[in-house]
């Protein structure tokens, strides 16, 4: 771990997607990947420029059988491709949609990334709060567990109620070991996604983050959903760029086969060892004009070559079309989670209220001698499992509003301290 969180307080949802991107290997990769095709993309155009070259050879020649005259030569050659029939431009297109695709790739790293830590950083505060929960039920069976057992020794209660009770407080020791476990498993994962040692997180700054979305995405139907995400998802936007690289492969693929015309020119300086009559040894050839170039028969190659491309058009086409329908059942999923959870909630809240009533009513009357020790338990175990129940539910909507958030591509655009009058960038790459 490079570092923990101050002393004194938890790490802050932000802090936490702040120390992920920069941790992110990931995003390194990704990175690597939109230089690459950068790179490609200057040397593609490069070959559409003139090319300028020198060259020398040392050599014998003009005297047979036995060759003795040295004939060497030295001098610079220049070639320029002027028309390639849209060879050329269609390289340049290729090495251009595969930069967008990179460029989009890496917009989609930081975007998964930065959702697998809020998901995380909401996951820690739910389990949390219910290993909170668990152990709040421990010390109350440990209590109650001491109380039976006094009241037991005077004859109050019988055997079977104390040990009922112990059976309890037992098993409700080996729920927190497993909540305990289960946020501890969270915070580990956390501290290794972001490099730092997660001890506790914060709320306030997670439930910011959760009214921010709510006021961009909350009020949105599948379809307008739909639709945003269809204009702004990086991955889509990715698979649509590997089309279109796709395309720009197969067009020139199929106009390999026309032929190229340059310009070429060539300045050389000829070394004639055998040259006693002019006493200058050393002679200049200028030269300058046009080539044609035309293949007539390569042996299949340029056949193969249109076939290759057709099959990777026809196989990013697909990837698209797969990525478009994988992209439009997450959305409409994540609305209707985005629609729903919020009801869920609130009735789960409703019931945990209702079960505290009854637990706290059925302790009274316990004091009372009304009610019996497996009705406190039965109350007791009603209410905590009916609590844990609304725990499990208390993130869920904020999930699906991060995970619409990533979708869309506005989840690295929101600003969690503005919860009002939000005016979002969406990106939209071309």
């Amino acid at each position: 771990m490079e570092q923990a969180a101050p002393v004194g307080r938890c790490m802050t949802l932000p802090e936490t997607i702040d120390a992920a991107l920069d941790l992110a290997p990931q995003l390194g990769q990704a990175e690597a990947e939109r230089d690459v095709a950068r790179a490609r993309v200057l040397a593609t155009r490069s070959r559409s420029l003139p090319q300028v070259s020198t060259f020398g050879t040392l050599g014998l020649g003009d005297t047979l059988p036995i060759d003795t005259v040295r004939d060497d030569q030295v001098g610079f050659r220049a070639n320029w491709d002027l028309f390639t029939f849209g060879q050329q431009q269609a390289a340049i297109d290729e090495a251009r949609q595969t930069l967008r695709a990179a460029q989009a790739g890496e917009l989609q790293a930081q975007t998964e990334i930065a959702e697998q830590t809020i998901l995380l950083y909401y996951e820690l505060l739910r389990t949390s709060k219910m290993a909170a929960l668990t152990q709040a039920q421990v010390d109350g069976y440990a209590q109650e567990a001491d109380t039976v057992e006094r009241q037991l020794e005077r004859g109050l209660v019988t055997r079977s109620d104390a040990r009922q009770i112990e059976a309890r407080f037992a098993s409700s020791e080996a729920s927190l070991e497993l909540a305990s476990l289960r946020a501890d498993e969270v915070a580990m994962e956390l501290s290794v996604l972001t490099g730092r040692e997660i001890r506790c997180v914060e709320e306030p700054s997670a439930i910011r983050l959760g009214e921010a979305l709510a006021t961009v995405l909350g009020t949105l139907e599948p379809a307008e959903a739909y639709v945003l995400a269809e204009d702004n998802a990086f991955f889509l936007a990715q698979a649509k760029s590997q089309v279109r690289a796709a395309e720009a492969r197969y067009r020139g693929a199929r106009r390999a086969g026309l032929p190229t015309i340059s310009l070429n020119a060539f300045v050389i300086g000829v070394f004639d060892d055998g040259d006693f009559v002019m006493g200058d040894r050393w002679s200049r050839d200028d030269r300058v004009g046009f080539s044609f170039r035309q293949d007539f028969y390569t042996g299949g190659r340029l056949r193969a070559d249109r076939l290759e491309s057709r099959a990777r058009l026809r196989g990013a086409s697909a990837e698209f079309e797969a990525q478009r329908q994988q992209l439009e059942l997450a959305v409409r999923t994540a609305v209707l989670g985005v629609q729903r959870q919020g009801a869920v909630q609130s009735r789960r809240a409703a019931a945990t209220d209702a079960a505290r009533d009854r637990l706290d009513t059925t302790v009274l009357e316990l004091e009372r001698g009304t009610k019996t020790i497996t009705d406190f338990v039965l109350a007791n175990e009603d209410y905590y499992r009916t609590a844990l129940d609304e725990v499990a539910t208390l993130w869920a909507r904020d999930q699906a509003l991060v995970r619409l958030a990533s979708l869309t591509g506005v989840l690295l655009n929101v600003d969690p301290a503005a919860t009002r009058n939000m005016d979002v960038d969406i990106r939209v790459l071309e």
